[in-house]
C-alpha cells in the first residue's frame, strides 16, 4: 500500500521529455513569426518606396511640363533640397506643388533607384528591374 502511493505521487508532474518538447514547439513557432515579420516589413519598405517614387515622378514631370527651358532627365541632380524647391514652388506659373510626403536622404537614394527618365516619352517612370 506505501509503495502505491508513492508511485502516484511520482506522476503528477511533467517528464523533462515533455518540458523539452514543448519548448521545441515554441522555439519553432517563433522561428515562423519572426521570418513572416521580416518578410511583411520588406514589402511593406518596397511599398512605401514605390509610392514615394511615385510622388516624385509626378512632382518631377509636372515640373518638366511647366519649365521647358530648365527640364530635370537626370537623377544626378535630384536631393532632399531639390524637392523641397520644386514642393515649395516652381518658376512655370507659380503653381503649388505640394509633394505631401517627407522624404529622407536614405529613403530618397532608394527611390532614384527606383526611378527612370525615359527620353522617348519625355516622361519620368519607374524604372523597370
Amino acid at each position: 500500500m506505501l509503495m502505491t502511493k508513492t508511485r502516484k505521487n511520482r506522476n503528477k508532474g511533467f517528464t523533462l521529455v515533455e518540458l523539452i518538447v514543448v519548448i521545441a514547439i515554441i522555439a519553432v513557432l517563433s522561428v515562423i513569426a519572426v521570418v513572416a515579420y521580416t518578410n511583411i516589413s520588406g514589402q511593406a519598405e518596397a511599398a512605401a518606396i514605390a509610392s514615394d517614387a511615385n510622388t516624385v515622378i509626378r512632382a518631377l514631370n509636372t515640373y518638366n511640363a511647366l519649365v521647358p527651358s530648365g527640364q530635370i532627365t537626370t537623377t544626378g541632380g535630384i536631393t532632399v533640397a531639390a524637392l523641397q524647391t520644386l514642393a515649395l514652388t516652381t518658376t512655370g506659373g507659380g503653381v503649388d506643388m505640394n509633394l505631401g510626403v517627407t522624404i529622407t536622404q536614405e529613403r530618397l537614394t532608394k527611390v532614384i533607384d527606383a526611378i527612370d527618365y525615359d527620353g522617348t516619352s519625355k516622361m519620368w517612370t519607374l524604372a523597370t528591374t
